[in-house]
C-alpha cells in the first residue's frame, strides 16, 4: 500500500478543525438574526467568519478525494465502506442514547428508522459523497474527452449559476431556493475541479498563479463583504451567502487551501497520516443528528458570548479542539476494535454484489 501524501492528510485534518468550528457557530444557542444588529456587530463578524471558512473547509475535504479518484477506477468496495462507517457510528450512537434514556430531539418511529436510507441520524454530507461517488466514472469521462478549455468553460458556467446568480442582490424571490441546484450537484461540481487541477494544475508555477489571483478575487469579497457589512447595506443578503454551502467566498478560499497545501512539500508523516484517518468519524460523531442536539444546544451555551466578541472567539476555538480531540480519540478506539470486523463482513458483501451483478 502506498503511503498518504502527509501533505494534504494535513490539509484533511486542518479541514475537520475548521468544519467543527463551523459546527460550533451555526449550531450554537447565540441568537443571531438576518438582520443587522450595531450592538454585537462584531461578534456576528466572528460568527459569519466561522460560516465562510466551514464552507471552506468541506470544499478543500472533498477536493482531497476527488484529486485522487479523477484518475482511479470505480470500486464498489468504497461506497460499501463509507455506507458501513456511517451505519455503524449512527446506530451505535442511537442505541447508547436510548439505553441511557437521554430524551431525542424528535419522535423516531419505525419509518424513520428505515427510510429512505437505514439509519437514525441524517448525514447530508454523506448522502452527496456517495453521489459523486457512484456518478464518478462519467465525471472522468468527462475529465479525460473534454479538453481543457471546455471543461473551463464548463467550471465557469457552474460557478457563476450556482455560487453567484442566486445572490445577487434583487433577484426574483423565486430563485432563492434554485430548483437545480443540490449539495449532491455542488459535490460534482467540487470534483470536476478536483479533476481539472489533478490534469493541468501538476507544476508549481502554475499553481502559485492559481492561488495568487483565487485569493485576491477572495480577499476583494471580503474586504467589501466587511464594507458593505460594517454599514448594514444588504446585511440579508450577505447573511444568506454566508449560511448556504455554495458560497462564492467559501469555494474560492477553499480551491486556494487545497493548491496552497498540494504544493507544499512534506515528508510521509506517519503521525499525520494515522490521524487523518480518523476526520471522518470526527464528522460522524459530532454533526450526528442526535449528538448535535445535545453538544451544542444544551452542553455548549454561548447565549451569554453574543455581546462579548473576544469571549465568543477564545470560547469557540477552545472548545472546538476539545470536541476535535475527543471525536479523534473515540475514532481510534473504533479502527482498533471495530473496523476489522468491518473490513472483514464488508468486503465478502461487496464480492456477493459484484457476483451477483454479473449474472444480470
Amino acid at each position: 500500500m502506498k503511503n498518504r501524501y502527509s501533505n494534504l492528510e494535513l490539509l484533511r485534518i486542518i479541514s475537520m478543525f475548521f468544519i467543527v468550528m463551523h459546527h460550533y457557530a451555526i449550531h450554537g444557542s447565540a441568537p443571531w438574526a438576518n438582520h443587522f444588529h450595531p450592538n454585537i456587530a462584531m461578534t456576528e463578524s466572528i460568527y459569519l467568519l466561522f460560516l465562510s471558512i466551514g464552507k471552506a473547509a468541506v470544499v478543500a475535504f472533498v477536493l482531497i478525494g476527488a484529486y485522487f479518484l479523477s484518475e482511479k477506477e470505480f470500486k464498489l468496495w468504497r461506497i460499501i465502506n463509507l455506507c458501513i462507517n456511517t451505519f455503524v457510528y449512527s446506530w451505535l450512537i442511537f442505541i447508547l442514547l436510548k439505553v441511557c434514556n437521554v430524551k431525542l430531539p424528535a419522535l423516531v418511529s419505525g419509518y424513520n428508522l428505515w427510510f429512505p436510507i437505514p439509519i437514525p441520524s441524517n448525514y447530508w454530507f454523506v448522502i452527496s459523497y456517495v453521489y459523486m461517488l457512484l456518478l464518478m466514472p462519467f465525471l472522468n469521462l468527462i475529465l479525460s474527452h473534454c479538453s481543457k478549455r471546455q471543461i473551463l468553460l464548463l467550471l465557469s458556467m457552474l460557478f457563476v449559476f450556482w455560487c453567484i446568480i442566486q445572490f445577487l442582490p434583487n433577484n426574483k424571490p423565486d430563485n432563492i431556493d434554485y430548483d437545480f441546484f443540490s449539495t449532491n450537484n455542488y459535490f460534482l461540481f467540487i470534483y470536476l475541479i478536483g479533476g481539472y487541477i489533478r490534469k493541468y494544475y501538476k507544476n508549481g508555477s502554475q499553481a502559485r498563479t492559481l492561488i495568487y489571483l483565487i485569493m485576491s478575487l477572495a480577499i476583494t469579497f471580503m474586504v467589501g463583504f466587511l464594507v458593505v457589512r460594517y454599514y448594514g447595506i444588504y446585511y440579508d443578503r450577505l447573511w444568506c451567502i454566508s449560511a448556504v454551502i455554495n458560497d462564492p467566498f467559501g469555494i474560492m478560499i477553499g480551491v486556494s487551501l487545497f493548491l496552497t497545501f498540494k504544493n507544499m512539500k512534506i515528508k510521509t508523516n506517519l503521525v499525520i497520516n494515522y490521524i487523518s484517518k480518523s476526520m471522518f468519524g470526527v464528522y460522524l460523531i459530532h454533526d450526528n443528528s442526535y449528538i448535535r442536539e445535545f453538544l451544542w444546544g444544551k452542553l455548549i451555551n454561548t447565549m451569554p458570548l453574543a455581546s462579548n466578541s473576544v469571549k465568543y472567539l477564545l470560547y469557540g476555538f477552545t472548545i472546538s479542539i476539545c470536541v476535535f480531540v475527543v471525536c479523534i480519540c473515540i475514532d481510534i478506539i473504533k479502527r482498533l476494535t471495530i473496523d476489522p470486523l468491518i473490513l472483514r463482513e464488508g468486503q465478502r458483501l461487496t464480492s456477493r454484489v459484484v457476483s451477483w451483478s454479473k449474472k444480470l
